[in-house]
């Protein structure tokens, strides 16, 4: 059978059009395989930067159980720095603070904490940041900012895993001030919500402990009568 290899016009045009755009046609395909090049290659740069930070990070966790926090800070810091922007390197952040508050430099802890909190504030570890920076204020005597950091935690993260330990400090915050009403509060919720925890033993045996420093309920006793008649005033008077 014979076949009609006849091009049509709209073929014709289109081959014509080609071979006049040969020289842009082929920039194009060009311009299209390096950006694919280009891409390929920062996403594998990313993927071997964030192995690399990982395994830094690994690193500095096995170097800071052979030194002082102080001296692990210091790792924990340079993984931060080196590799920012990675899962890893935010991690790090966030150790290189508590190991500033491990040494017992609270004031530069709280500002690490609320360093990481500020930078990371989509991170899934900003509670953990946030419940430091509170701790860090509780360390430094400043029990009415270590409250108010701590019911923050309470009241934007209910479902983190700190938050039984979250309401534990607040209530010892309250106890502090004066509060013993809201501390027995939150200590009796912390007991139910971790019954079966050490946590939860001891947060009931706190409540237990400010229930009796309440002062005790004053009774008042019912008003006295008597059966006597009542003595009209005339009489009383002759």
């Amino acid at each position: 059978m014979d076949l009609d290899i006849t091009e049509s016009p709209e073929v014709l045009k289109a081959w014509a059009w080609a071979e006049k755009h040969l020289k842009q046609l082929i920039t194009a395909a060009v311009v299209v395989v390096v950006a694919g090049l280009i891409i390929g290659f920062t996403l594998w740069s990313r993927a071997n930067r964030r192995e690399a930070a990982r395994f830094a990070l690994a690193e500095a966790f096995y170097a800071a159980t052979q030194m002082t926090p102080a001296a692990s800070e210091s790792g924990f810091a340079k993984v931060a720095t080196e590799y920012g922007g990675t899962p890893a390197g935010a991690q790090a952040g966030l150790f290189a603070a508590a190991a500033l508050f491990d040494a017992g430099q609270f004031r530069e802890a709280q500002a690490a904490f609320e360093q990481f909190a500020n930078e990371h504030f989509s991170s899934p570890l900003v509670a953990q940041a946030l419940y430091g920076k509170a701790a860090a204020l509780s360390a430094q005597g400043k029990t009415a900012e270590a409250a108010d950091a701590y019911k923050s935690v309470v009241d934007q993260f209910p479902q983190s895993p700190l938050i039984s330990q979250a309401r534990y400090s607040l209530a010892s915050a309250r106890a502090q001030q004066g509060d013993l009403n809201e501390a027995i509060s939150l200590y009796e919720e912390v007991a139910r919500d971790a019954a079966r925890s050490s946590l939860g033993a001891e947060a009931s045996l706190r409540a237990d402990e400010l229930q009796a420093r309440l002062p005790a309920p004053v009774i008042v006793p019912p008003a006295a009568t008597t059966n006597a008649p009542a003595v009209p005033a005339s009489s009383a008077t002759n």
